[in-house]
């Protein structure tokens, strides 16, 4: 039994009607009205500097679109809380006509080479550049 369903709509006003309409319920269960297109976008950025600032990041992907968030991430072990990582998550609303998969999978910024992880995208291997045996 699938528990997720997908649908396609003839026009763009459909589409637009049914994805602002809530949670419709169906069978008496809420549903999630998901866009697959989807535009805002949560990304990873490891191995950053701890020098590099917030603008610096902004200003790296202001070409794809607009950067809504920058935060660090910190860790959550037990003695170890609030301490610094070399990882910061971005949210970030695409350009249109810019998908996920056009997103670079390293970034220079300052002085170091950050890796962008974007949930859903397969990984680019560093070795050989391939994404087929990751």
């Amino acid at each position: 039994m699938s528990h997720v369903w997908f649908s396609n709509m003839k026009t763009e006003q459909a589409k637009t009607t049914l994805t602002d309409a809530g949670v419709p319920k169906v069978k008496d269960r809420e549903c999630l009205v998901i866009n697959p297109t989807r535009q805002e976008v949560k990304i990873k950025l490891q191995w950053l500097a701890f020098d590099v600032t917030k603008d610096a990041i902004r200003r790296a992907f202001y070409e794809n679109g607009n950067v809504k968030e920058v935060t660090d991430d910190r860790w959550r072990v037990e003695d170890f809380e609030g301490v610094e990582s070399t990882t910061c998550v971005i949210r970030m609303q695409l350009r249109a006509g810019v998908s996920v998969d056009q997103l670079t999978h390293q970034v220079r910024i300052g002085s170091s080479t950050a890796l962008v992880v974007v949930p859903g995208r397969p990984p680019l291997c560093l070795r050989c550049r391939s994404k087929v045996h990751m």
